[in-house]
């Protein structure tokens, strides 16, 4: 087993669904969103008042990277910023009803477009799949952890 080829082909297949994502992102809203932006803000919806801090922690980007998306979906009132009234120097971070809206009507279209390509499976072909995905990533996850 050639481990080098084995990686190249999980980097290829990874960058190609990335590739795949941000044409379906950008055909849904028509406007300059990336996939960082949309997890970004996907994010954001599924753990609200979040901070800043535990997003970048979230995806190991550094702080400067999440306060550049989150202006830009901030300018484009996808997001809104609510200061803790103890601590000012903590910001909690929600979607706006817009924000909402934009990451149902992605997820939608996501769901349906990776919906038809996961249909060429039968059932144990993607649960296969799903279940060494997230192998893989819990033992990534765990030797970060140990770091």
């Amino acid at each position: 087993m050639d481990i080098g080829l084995i990686v190249d082909r999980y980097q290829t297949a990874i960058s190609n669904i990335n590739r795949s994502v941000n044409v379906i992102i950008k055909q849904t809203i028509h406007t300059e969103m990336n996939t960082e932006q949309f997890s970004t803000l996907q994010y954001i919806e599924r753990h609200r008042n979040c901070t800043n801090t535990e997003i970048a922690q979230a995806f190991a980007v550094g702080k400067s990277t999440v306060t550049a998306q989150l202006t830009k979906l901030y300018e484009k009132d996808f997001i809104q910023r609510t200061r803790n009234e103890r601590d000012r120097r903590t910001v909690y971070l929600s979607t706006t009803p817009k924000g909402a809206e934009l990451v149902k009507s992605i997820e939608s279209k996501l769901y349906e477009e990776i919906g038809q390509n996961l249909d060429m499976f039968d059932q144990q072909e993607v649960l296969s799949f799903l279940s060494s995905l997230e192998k893989l990533s819990l033992l990534m996850a765990q030797k970060e952890t140990a770091k």
